[in-house]
């Protein structure tokens, strides 16, 4: 049974996904429930979709896999190839957000291999690409994900602002790890203009915090603070908990280096406690960390400096554990899919094509290591 006002319902959430976030998230709950009564499987994925892509945004990206696990397996039973894309690619964010680059690899790599030569799927395409260069860049691969970032320029219509905004700012950032500032500002400030233009006040908020990087880096203290303050207010406002992190992050750096260490030490603080422990061992996290112990030290906490140089080890150590990973794991995965053929679930063809190009990136992703 369909739902005949699905529509409108999509309609209704999206309008409000990137300005009102927890009205989109009540909206994409109570959607999601009515088509799971309902058992519409077109319903049921593109609810399931919102509502893993607000929890990434609420920093609760454990909250969203449960939904998408129901809704990745009734598309599959229905052989919907571009709602299994859209599935595979919230998994994929997911996974980042938590730490777990392999298995966000693993799944932008799938998504990508489903949207091959799907015109329908080409946004899809550039946000799996965008999150296959995120991976690059966190593993220091910079002119690898340069490439991935370049198609998903590549994936964009020029007058598609959702894509070009995200697609920009993951460019600019990936230009600012190359040294190439000036290029940088020009993408992230095309992007704050497509953003406000499109009102996608979430990334309009990234846009200034990247933006406040860029200024940091380059000793421009008082730009820097303008617009890292903009975006801690835009996100607090937003309750958008990753980018309102990073600007407090930049903040206290900015108290650090005018020799304010109590007051960096105080922001910082705030920034680590709204990160909480559902980050996982990302690079951000451990950084904090270790910030958190300069900053301790000279304040002249030394117990909390210590602890802070534990923590940031420890979160150090398990993310070069993540990054350096054989794929074994993915290996097994791919296996179980082959299993899964031969007791006939799913389209085997289509299913077979995505296994062998998953295993491609499988070979070529053990390389970056």
């Amino acid at each position: 049974m369909s739902l005949p006002d699905l529509p409108a319902a999509l309609a209704a959430i999206d309008a409000a996904l990137h300005v009102r976030p927890a009205e989109a998230r009540e909206l994409s709950e109570a959607l999601l429930a009515r088509a799971r009564e309902a058992g519409d499987e077109t319903a049921l994925v593109a609810a399931s979709e919102r509502c893993a892509r607000l929890a990434d945004h609420f920093g609760r990206p454990e909250k969203g896999v449960a939904a998408l696990e129901a809704a990745l397996a009734a598309a599959r039973l229905a052989g919907d190839t571009l709602g299994e894309a859209a599935l595979e690619q919230q998994f994929g964010r997911l996974a980042y957000s938590s730490g777990d680059y392999r298995e966000a690899k693993r799944r932008w790599a799938h998504c990508a291999a489903l949207c091959a030569g799907v015109p329908a799927a080409r946004r899809i395409a550039a946000e799996a690409a965008m999150g296959l260069g995120q991976i690059c860049d966190a593993q220091g691969d910079y002119a690898a994900a340069l490439r991935h970032h370049l198609a998903a320029h590549d994936h964009a219509d020029p007058g598609d602002d959702y894509l070009r905004a995200k697609g920009g700012i993951n460019l600019a950032v990936n230009q600012m790890r190359l040294g190439q500032s000036q290029p940088a500002r020009t993408h992230l400030r095309d992007a704050l203009m497509r953003s406000e233009r499109a009102g996608l006040a979430d990334f309009a908020a990234e846009a200034h915090m990247r933006l406040a990087e860029l200024e940091l880096a380059e000793g421009a203290h008082a730009a820097a603070r303008e617009q890292a303050t903009l975006a801690e207010t835009q996100a607090a406002a937003l309750e958008c908990r990753w980018v309102r992190t990073n600007a407090l992050s930049l903040l206290a750096q900015l108290d650090f280096a005018e020799g304010r260490a109590a007051s960096a030490l105080a922001t910082l603080r705030q920034a680590i406690a709204l990160l909480g422990s559902g980050a996982g061992a990302t690079r951000f996290a451990a950084q904090l960390h270790y910030d958190l112990a300069r900053y301790a030290e000279v304040a002249g906490e030394t117990d909390a400096a210590n602890e802070a140089y534990d923590a940031a080890r420890a979160l150090h150590a398990r993310l070069k554990q993540e990054l350096d990973s054989s794929p074994g794991d993915l290996t097994r995965a791919l296996l179980q899919e082959l299993l899964d053929l031969t007791q006939g679930q799913g389209a085997a063809e289509a299913r077979l094509a995505a296994i062998a190009t998953r295993l491609r990136e499988t070979l070529a992703s053990s390389q970056l290591s």
